[in-house]
């Protein structure tokens, strides 16, 4: 199989063959070579193509192209390459101007070599119409002989080939004779795709610019020198630019993703920062509430010793056995109306009960007043219910300090 060159560089190239009939009519053979994987398969335009407003409807100018010209204006010739001083056209043009003509040639060891002469001015025209035309061309090619690439690739050995007017014979990858031909076309196995010998011409230039088999050709101008190397440029700017955006992008994501971890790292302190300002939050709260607790144990006298508990349990045992307590409040809390707060009695107990007979109520309160701990024991309600038939009452006492 061939090695192919240039494959970063080119993924379709096409090759085309402009055959310059007898009647100065050009027909144009196209093949488009798609280039996959280091390999290329070939897909002739099948259509006849007479004129460039017709190549442009089948073939778009964005892909670049390879030129054979063949026909009319295109001499074939063998020489023996045995006069190193002479030129090649003086050769086989003795009478002919060097400067007006270019050569293909196809050197051969051990063997005549072969050379296609094209007039400067036919190529020139040929070169310009393309150009005009908005085409890239890459090479340029004289004659059927780069065919010669073509019997390096095949798998079945073929030894003729019959295209563009002419019977070429080989043996083995050497061009052993080239004549005339007018007969029928043949068709020819070329990387798994039958072919047509008919663009054989066109499908052997473009891969001969592939390759990396050497080749000699004179042919090419300067406009096709230029032009190449524009491609060439402009393919290598997108590489680069592709190459570019690919990198900006490679930036973007890791910009992002570090983004992504600093801006998750990020959340996750001020979640935290959140949740420790919330517990010093609870801390002042719970504080405050401790020294108001303080105050509030200061105030009742609730935080030294005291002997209210046993005042109380002293009180109740002195009571009458029918009298029953209600409720026993000591150090009781009032509401400051004007003040908006609480008021502590400190040293005070305050009683609610009930007795079914005054008297006893008032004997009671005589008792607790000649106390020893007993400052004073004062009734501020009292009132009899006669659905009960009893006397309920309310009694403030205030201890000694």
């Amino acid at each position: 199989m061939i090695k192919l060159n240039n494959i970063i560089k080119y993924r379709k190239i096409a090759g085309i063959e402009v055959n310059f009939n007898s009647e100065n009519e050009i027909t144009y053979y196209v093949v488009i070579v798609n280039i996959e994987k280091g390999r290329f398969i070939p897909e002739p335009i099948k259509e006849e193509i007479r004129n460039l407003k017709q190549l442009k409807e089948l073939l778009p100018d964005t892909i670049p192209v390879c030129l054979t010209i063949t026909g009319k204006g295109v001499i074939i010739k063998d020489y023996a390459d045995n006069d190193e001083n002479e030129s090649i056209i003086k050769k086989i043009l003795p009478f002919a101007r060097e400067n007006e003509f270019s050569v293909n040639t196809v050197q051969q060891e051990e063997k005549n070599s072969w050379v296609a002469i094209i007039r400067n001015e036919q190529l020139s025209n040929t070169i310009t119409s393309f150009l005009d035309a908005g085409y890239t061309i890459l090479d340029v090619f004289a004659g059927p002989l780069n065919i010669d690439i073509i019997n390096t690739i095949t798998d079945n050995s073929v030894s003729t080939y019959c295209t563009s007017g002419y019977e070429i014979n080989f043996t083995g990858i050497s061009i052993e004779s080239i004549k005339k031909y007018e007969g029928e076309d043949h068709s020819y196995l070329i990387s798994e795709e039958e072919i047509n010998g008919k663009y054989l011409p066109a499908l052997a230039s473009s891969i001969k610019h592939l390759s990396v088999y050497d080749y000699t050709t004179t042919s090419k101008t300067e406009e096709v020198i230029c032009s190449a190397n524009d491609y060439k440029a402009n393919i290598a700017i997108k590489i680069f630019a592709k190459s570019g955006v690919a990198l900006l992008f490679l930036l973007l994501i890791i910009n992002f993703l570090a983004y992504s971890n600093y801006n998750k790292k990020v959340n996750d302190i001020n979640q935290e920062v959140f949740h420790n300002r919330s517990l010093l939050n609870k801390e002042k709260k719970l504080k405050k509430e401790l020294a108001q607790k303080k105050q509030l144990l200061t105030k009742t006298g609730l935080d030294t010793k005291s002997m209210l508990a046993y005042y109380a349990d002293q009180i109740a045992a002195s009571k009458p056995k029918k009298m029953v307590f209600d409720e026993m409040l000591i150090n009781p809390v009032e509401i400051n109306k004007y003040k908006k707060n609480l008021v502590i009695q400190k040293n005070t107990i305050l009683i609610t009960g009930n007795s079914r007979s005054s008297l006893e109520i008032n004997n009671w309160v005589s008792k607790l007043n000649n106390m020893e701990f007993v400052e004073s024991a004062e009734l501020f309600d009292l009132k009899y219910s006669g659905n009960k038939k009893i006397t309920e009452f309310i009694l403030e006492l205030t201890v000694k300090d």
